[in-house]
């Protein structure tokens, strides 16, 4: 919301937080600890976008509800869906020098 939307109209915009996942230590596989009583967790990682996009949220925000007309238990494709939308594209903020919707990619099989 600080940058107004990037231009865009607010139920245009979706934030779609990734789940998070308890980090294991790579060497011995043992859970890695934040504190003396809770797990350090981290982001499942670019892969788990494609299902988070079509599970239900866990907890309905303000965008999503505005964006699917309320209609709780909707995931995001379902939404997208009903709006008509056809085509996602997707780029990872790892890939630094991807470019979303590359018009050398859009349509590329």
């Amino acid at each position: 919301r600080s940058n107004d939307f990037f231009g865009l109209p607010s139920q245009d915009v979706f934030v779609v937080p990734l789940r998070r996942t308890p980090m294991l230590e790579s060497s011995s596989g043992e859970l890695r600890l934040c504190t003396a009583s809770s797990l350090l967790l981290t982001h499942e990682g670019s892969a788990a976008l494609f299902s988070t996009l079509a599970e239900p949220p866990k907890s309905l925000d303000e965008t999503l509800e505005s964006a699917t007309g309320g209609k709780p238990g909707q995931s995001v494709l379902q939404a997208l869906e009903a709006r008509g939308v056809k085509y996602i594209s997707v780029c990872s903020s790892s890939n630094l020098v991807g470019c979303p919707a590359d018009p050398y990619f859009v349509g590329a099989s």
